[in-house]
C-alpha cells in the first residue's frame, strides 16, 4: 500500500498557523477563516451538537415510520457566504415567504397592512418578496 507523504504540507500549516498567531489568544473570541482567507460560519464551531441532534430526529422520524414526512432538518453551513445565500429572501419559496409575512404583519396589528396583503398573496413570488421587504422596513423602525 502505498502511502503519501504530507510532512511539507504539515509542515507549512504549522508555519502558517504560527506566523498569523491563530494560537496566541485561544479563549478571545475570533472570527473564524480558511487557509484562503474566507470567513467560515460563526455556528460551525457547533457543528457536533447540530449533527447529532439531526441523527436524533432523523431516528425518531424512523422509529415513528414517518418517512413519507417533508421534515427539514437544521442545515450546517461551512461558510458564511453559505448562510447569507440560505438566509437570502429571494431563494425562499413561495410558502415560506408567505408564513414569514404572516409572522411579521401578526406582529404589526396594522389593518391597512392585512388588507394589502389579502390581495397581494395570491400574487406571484416577487411581489410577496417586495411586500415582505416593506413589511420588515416597517418592523425595523
Amino acid at each position: 500500500m502505498y502511502e503519501y507523504d504530507l510532512t511539507t504540507e504539515k509542515t507549512e500549516f504549522r508555519k502558517f498557523v504560527r506566523k498569523n498567531g491563530y494560537l496566541k489568544n485561544p479563549l478571545q473570541l475570533c472570527k473564524h477563516t480558511t487557509m484562503s482567507a474566507k470567513s467560515l460560519d460563526e455556528n460551525l464551531v457547533t457543528f457536533n451538537e447540530t449533527s447529532l441532534d439531526n441523527q436524533t430526529a432523523f431516528y425518531e422520524m424512523c422509529k415513528n415510520n414517518k418517512m413519507s414526512c417533508k421534515k427539514k432538518f437544521t442545515p450546517v453551513f461551512i461558510l458564511a457566504d453559505d448562510r447569507k445565500k440560505y438566509d437570502d429572501v429571494a431563494n425562499k419559496t413561495k410558502q415560506e415567504l408567505v408564513k414569514i409575512v404572516e409572522d411579521n404583519l401578526s406582529s404589526l396589528n396594522n389593518k391597512a397592512l392585512n388588507n394589502q396583503w389579502k390581495k397581494i398573496k395570491k400574487e406571484k413570488k416577487l411581489a410577496i418578496v417586495t411586500f415582505l421587504k416593506e413589511v420588515q422596513e416597517i418592523c425595523d423602525q
